[in-house]
């Protein structure tokens, strides 16, 4: 007969997830020897009979830190006890299997320690790890391939707002002042707000799902224990493919110097296109031919040398429809960059800066999707709590970053004067140009991918200055 369970797990494992129960860890035959399928799905399949046996004997080993990792920065490794204390904190891990890798997440996906599977998996150093994972299994952490897509960190932050006022000011509360980081923010909020498609907000605050307070969020510490900045823990402030399209045309050429700028710059990222990579003249036709991509070229056809699916398959459809009278590609350059500093430019530069983190409708003055009230960065859930009167009654709802974190508010929309923020090193907005495959974008004379025009910080750029 079949349990519901199995009809439970069957399920579940058809949608791309499986559960694994304390019951599930041990075999039938003999507790404390733990089922060699389950540490072959953690440690890599690889691992013998005989290593899953002497498994228990051994003590837990620490994991290292997760690539990329915002959740501890610094922190070299995670002992058995360390991760116990981050589901303490979280209220809840998981630990996804996909790949080479092993990870432990949290619930929002942030990594935070892993386990390579590309060792030596026999070892008691690795089986020692293997435990460590195996326990937190016994903790009650589940086990998915992946974090489904949407999971992220702004959901934590909308997640740890909604539940504050939950908790705490009940369902359906009314509307308090919002203060920010010691600041009046003039508006009034109840709890997070939704926000459609794909603006320059990342998360929003207001008043029973109504956005009224518009926030830039970036994950990742600015900032150590000791008060040093880091290296910024975000990659961009923003895609220059976002000042050219028809929703913002007025505001980009309301802004003066502004194409100049980006003119100038992409012009500059061309010659180097050109010097690093292919110039192709007099294009009229790009198709696939018996499993090779195949340009018409002054009438003449060309297998390109760099047959990278993301430069031809994206880009053939407008290659045939402008006929492009030079096609610049950057072909085969996986590390290739370039840059210029925005703060160089003058005022126009600034401009851009603000534009790139606030949204394009920062000259606008008024806050929205686009237009944010202000940027937020922390690697971990934002401080609430909230200001009360001689009663205990709540008068107003505060939020703050943590001595890590970091906010930096509209010019246009907090203070007497748009005083322009001050910038560390590690996060002056440079414009970059990064080999991309799938992106590009049209110049004067023609077409030119393989190419993604960005705004980054500083240290997120290399020093290839033009």
């Amino acid at each position: 007969m079949i349990s519901l369970k199995d009809i439970l797990s069957e399920s579940l494992l058809d949608s791309g997830t499986f559960i694994i129960t304390r019951s599930d860890l041990m075999t039938e035959s003999a507790m404390g020897v733990f089922d060699i399928s389950v540490v072959q799905k953690l440690g890599g399949e690889n691992i013998t009979q005989d290593s899953v046996d002497k498994i228990a004997t051994l003590t837990p080993g620490p994991l290292s830190p997760g690539s990329k990792n915002t959740y501890a920065v610094g922190k070299k490794d995670f002992s058995l006890s360390d991760l116990k204390a981050a589901l303490a904190k979280e209220g809840q891990l998981v630990i996804t299997t996909a790949g080479t890798v092993t990870k432990v997440r949290s619930q929002y996906g942030e990594r935070i320690a892993q386990l390579s599977k590309d060792v030596k998996q026999n070892t008691d150093k690795h089986l020692s790890r293997v435990l460590t994972l195996l326990t937190l299994l016994q903790l009650g952490v589940p086990v998915k391939p992946r974090i489904a897509a949407g999971i992220g960190h702004e959901v934590m932050q909308v997640d740890n707002l909604d539940n504050w006022v939950k908790d705490n000011l009940g369902k359906n509360a009314k509307p308090l002042p919002l203060i920010v980081a010691g600041k009046d923010t003039g508006v009034k909020i109840n709890g997070a707000a939704k926000i459609t498609g794909v603006p320059k907000a990342d998360i929003a605050f207001g008043i029973d799902g109504k956005p009224n307070f518009f926030v830039s969020y970036k994950h990742g510490a600015m900032f150590d224990m000791k008060g040093n900045e880091l290296k910024s823990a975000f990659q961009q402030y923003g895609s220059v493919s976002s000042f050219y399209n028809a929703q913002f045309t007025k505001q980009v050429d309301s802004v003066k110097g502004l194409k100049n700028v980006m003119d100038n710059f992409t012009d500059a990222v061309k010659r180097s296109v050109a010097k690093d990579g292919v110039v192709y003249t007099n294009v009229t036709d790009c198709s696939k031919e018996k499993g090779q991509w195949v340009l018409t070229s002054n009438g003449k056809k060309i297998v390109p040398k760099d047959q990278n699916d993301n430069i031809w398959g994206n880009w053939y459809k407008r290659i045939r429809k402008i006929k492009p009278k030079k096609l610049y590609v950057l072909e085969d350059a996986s590390g290739w960059n370039k840059r210029r500093s925005l703060l160089k430019t003058g005022q126009v530069g600034k401009d851009i800066a603000m534009m790139s983190i606030f949204g394009n409708d920062y000259f606008t003055g008024t806050p929205g999707v686009n237009n944010c009230n202000i940027l937020m960065q922390d690697n971990t859930a934002f401080k609430i709590g909230k200001r009360v009167d001689e009663d205990g009654t709540a008068t107003a709802i505060e939020i703050d970053v943590s001595s890590a974190g970091h906010v930096m508010w509209n010019p246009k929309l907090y203070g007497k004067k748009s005083e322009f923020p001050k910038f560390g090193k590690q996060y002056e907005p440079y414009l970059v140009a990064r080999y991309t495959g799938g992106n590009g974008t049209t110049v004067k004379d023609g077409l030119m991918i393989g190419v993604r025009l960005l705004i980054m910080p500083e240290s997120q750029t290399k020093a290839n200055d033009i």
